[in-house]
């Protein structure tokens, strides 16, 4: 698993990345794989999800599978989440 986190800091914007349907991946540079986020039966997708608004200041994550250790140390990764894509992040 790769664990994405992330800091809200426009609890007004960061409000779509919320929403159930959304569907983040994680694409890395190098070998263009695509990496989802897993759903749980029971506890749906593998991420925080507030079930109050978003708050500024507060950490949330989202979980990738990472099957076969396609993403490790040092690849760079953009993440995709709706229309917000961070780009060019380094993986810890």
């Amino acid at each position: 698993m790769v664990d994405f986190r992330y800091r809200v800091v426009d609890a007004q914007k960061a409000r779509q990345l919320f929403d159930r349907k959304l569907k983040p991946v994680l694409r890395d540079h190098r070998s263009r794989a695509q990496l989802a986020m897993p759903e749980d039966t029971k506890l749906g997708g593998l991420r925080s999800s507030p079930r109050a608004q978003p708050e500024n200041g507060k950490v949330y994550y989202v979980l990738f599978a990472n099957p076969n250790k396609t993403i490790a140390r040092g690849a760079k990764v953009d993440v995709v989440m709706g229309d917000c894509v961070l780009a060019n992040l380094v993986v810890q």
